[in-house]
């Protein structure tokens, strides 16, 4: 019997990995296989984490003489060389995620921390004839949508509103930086590890510059190359006809944060771009019948009603208001009944205690609601006005004091005689030879000695004391001597010299009234002596002549 001849068995080559959005996988790589990247850093390869739309990520370490570790600190991201994405992502880390730079900003705005990644290194590398790009990032813990998914497809309001606001801080960083992330989703929101930001936001294979070079902001065109990019069920309006915007970015996060809190989006299922794309322009018309018909019978969250309404008034170039965002974020915690700690927590969440929930500002039409009226029971008091203010006998004075501590007695002033002492002291002052009647070590008392009154003067005896110097100085004459009928002549209290502002004004007044009349008189007189002398005249010519 001849011998079998021996079959030759050829191994059938591996099969090409296609990912569900039809794009080719790259084959896998040998765990130790040892990549340089652009800044010549060797980095080794570990064991294979994961699976992307367009790539495959691994474990990675610096160390490349030790097997990787299953907590090593570092992924490496690894695409097919003819991808676009990764090569997009590399650009957007190189130019707008180096650590420094973001930590420059965490420190400028005071914040603990942000959930932006930052770029390690880059490279291309050959392995089995076939050319890969890889990205070197820091690793990062559990995706949302896994624990989205545990927790039976719906997180707490509390969760929901938590990650919306780190989830804005990134986007806040981004837009700066003048790029828009476009992909917002479960899946590329990562928990952090230790001593990490909460969460952060990865994948920027759709990142796009919003700007060109000289600052201006993209217009809004058309783009069919570019229409219905990202994932179909969270695309903004803007994205689905290829136009990508940062109020697309914030149009994004609110369909998350219905799926997150409602448990499904009306649209998803469907994989027609056009029909998805008409149901959210429906949507966004009328927000309060999409609330009401996401979350029936339950009653939606106004911070979300609020956020929404924002996102539909921003214009196309238009900066968002992220603190606005947060504030209502913030608030909706707090309507709900919990702390605003923010902490991300998924199964305990810190209630208010000691407090009453604030009430909703958005609130679904024909509630009934039951008031409780407050009785009120009539007192036995009697319904009499009180002063509280009252002065009395015993009552204790707090009304500052303005004016002089010393006690003031009218009848030393009276008896005095304030004014014949004022006229006495300036005669005496502003006499050169003279000497004065009363020395005082006080200035204001040397001027008027006898008169204690002028220890704390008002305005208008200061405004008096100041005309009375001025006209006393000018009446003197330049020789120093005055005139024997000026020295003669008696003083009256009524001179100019001695009026107050309020004693010139009237007298003004008399002087002006007095002049009137007077004119007044001498009109009549003149008008009379021209009537008579006109009458004179007419009975001269009426006279007979002889």
């Amino acid at each position: 019997m001849a011998p079998k001849k021996a079959v030759l068995v050829v191994p059938e080559p591996p099969k090409k990995r296609i990912a569900p959005n039809g794009v080719r996988l790259p084959d896998p790589i040998a765990e130790g296989e040892l990549l340089t990247d652009s800044a010549l850093k060797t980095w080794r390869l570990g064991r294979s984490i994961g699976l992307g739309g367009f790539g495959e990520i691994y474990l990675a370490s610096d160390e490349i003489n030790k097997a990787v570790r299953e907590d090593a600190k570092y992924v490496i991201k690894v695409e097919r060389h003819s991808n676009g994405p990764l090569f997009v992502e590399k650009n957007f880390y190189i130019r707008t995620a180096q650590m420094d730079m973001i930590n420059e900003w965490v420190a400028r705005r005071e914040m603990k921390a942000l959930g932006m990644p930052y770029y390690l290194g880059a490279g291309s590398h050959h392995y089995e004839g076939e050319k890969y790009r890889f990205l070197v990032l820091p690793r990062f813990g559990i995706d949302i949508e896994k624990v989205f998914i545990r927790h039976g497809r719906k997180f707490h309001v509390k969760t929901a509103f938590t990650l919306a606001s780190y989830i804005l801080d990134a986007l806040e960083y981004i837009h700066c930086h003048e790029y828009i992330h476009a992909d917002i989703k479960g899946s590329n929101l990562l928990l952090g590890l230790d001593t990490q930001a909460p969460v952060y936001l990865l994948d920027y294979g759709l990142a796009t510059r919003y700007r060109y070079r000289d600052g201006r902001h993209k217009e809004y065109r058309h783009d069919e190359r570019r229409a219905h990019d990202g994932t179909l069920e969270f695309t903004s309006r803007d994205a689905h006809i290829g136009v990508h915007s940062r109020r697309g970015d914030l149009e994004i996060l609110g369909y998350n944060l219905v799926q997150w809190l409602c448990g499904r989006l009306p649209w998803e299922g469907n994989t027609d771009p056009e029909e998805v794309k008409a149901s959210k322009t429906q949507a966004m018309r009328n927000i309060p019948s999409f609330l009401s018909g996401c979350f029936k019978p339950s009653q939606p969250p106004a911070a979300l009603h609020n956020y929404l309404q924002y996102v539909t008034h921003l214009g196309f170039e238009t900066q968002p208001d992220y603190k606005y965002c947060k504030r209502l974020f913030r608030e909706g915690i707090r309507e709900s009944g919990f702390q605003d700690d923010g902490k991300l927590s998924f199964y305990s969440h810190a209630k208010i205690t000691g407090s009453r929930k604030r009430k909703p500002i958005y609130e679904p039409e024909n509630k009934g609601v039951c008031v409780k009226k407050k009785c009120v029971r009539p007192t036995r008091e009697p319904c009499v006005m009180k002063n509280l203010n009252r002065m009395t006998r015993n009552a204790a004075n707090t009304l500052p004091m303005l004016r002089s501590k010393n006690e003031f007695n009218w009848a030393l002033v009276l008896a005095g005689d304030p004014e014949k002492m004022l006229k006495k002291s300036f005669r005496a002052n502003n006499q050169p030879n003279s000497l004065p009647v009363h020395k005082s070590e006080s200035p204001d008392r040397g001027e008027f000695p006898d008169c204690d009154l002028l220890d704390n003067p008002t305005p208008a005896m200061l405004l008096v004391r100041s005309r009375m110097k001025d006209r006393t100085r000018d009446s003197i004459p330049s020789s120093g001597k005055r005139s024997k009928s000026e020295s003669s002549r008696c003083p009256s209290p009524l001179e100019p010299q001695y009026y107050t502002p309020a004693m010139e004004e009237i007298l003004q007044r008399r002087e002006t009234r007095d002049m009137g009349a007077r004119a007044a008189r001498v009109s009549r007189r003149n008008s009379a002596r021209a009537a008579l002398i006109s009458s004179a005249h007419a009975k001269k010519l009426l006279a007979p002549s002889h």
